[in-house]
């Protein structure tokens, strides 16, 4: 709007202004950008912590895993054996969203390989983060294209305002 507003009333301040902020939201982008590829790591730590956490909170705290469990067709943070150390399955044994198919899962049944999935939820998540990420990427880049093409034309529409004012 600042920059409609600025072309149309021709006021060099309105577009110098308009300027600054898309300036400073590019060098954002660029910088959550970089910081995300190069804290890849300590992110993957930070959401096995977290998984570990409501696996140990868990049923209480189901709201984040099952739903997790059945979206991504995983079990326990890095496989099923995860689950082996925490009070819910020394009570209760793995949860009902471990299992491939719902209808073969009964509370209390022991399960085999056969019916649970064997893959661990951080893995399943840095794949699914891998196959999106390129568009992502692309989705970013294709704005970030954007925004530099308005920029550029931003400082010819300040430069042809100068210019009128100049020779008149």
């Amino acid at each position: 709007m600042l920059g409609c507003y600025g072309t149309k009333k021709e006021s060099v301040c309105f577009l110098i202004v308009y300027l600054g902020i898309v300036i400073i939201i590019l060098i954002m982008e660029f910088s959550v950008g970089i910081a995300g590829y190069g804290l890849r790591g300590p992110i993957e730590d930070r959401i096995r912590s977290q998984i570990q956490t409501d696996m140990a909170d868990y049923p209480k705290n189901n709201a984040t895993m099952d739903p997790m469990q059945r979206a991504f067709a995983c079990c326990g943070a890095d496989d099923p054996s995860s689950w082996l150390n925490t009070s819910y399955y020394n009570t209760s044994g793995f949860p009902q969203s471990c299992c491939k198919d719902m209808k073969d899962c009964k509370p209390g049944k022991i399960f085999n390989n056969s019916t649970m999935n064997g893959d661990g939820c951080v893995d399943k998540l840095k794949e699914w983060a891998a196959y999106n990420g390129g568009t992502l990427g692309g989705v970013i880049l294709t704005f970030s294209f954007i925004e530099i093409i308005g920029l550029i034309l931003t400082c010819v529409v300040i430069r042809k305002v100068r210019n009128q004012y100049t020779l008149h």
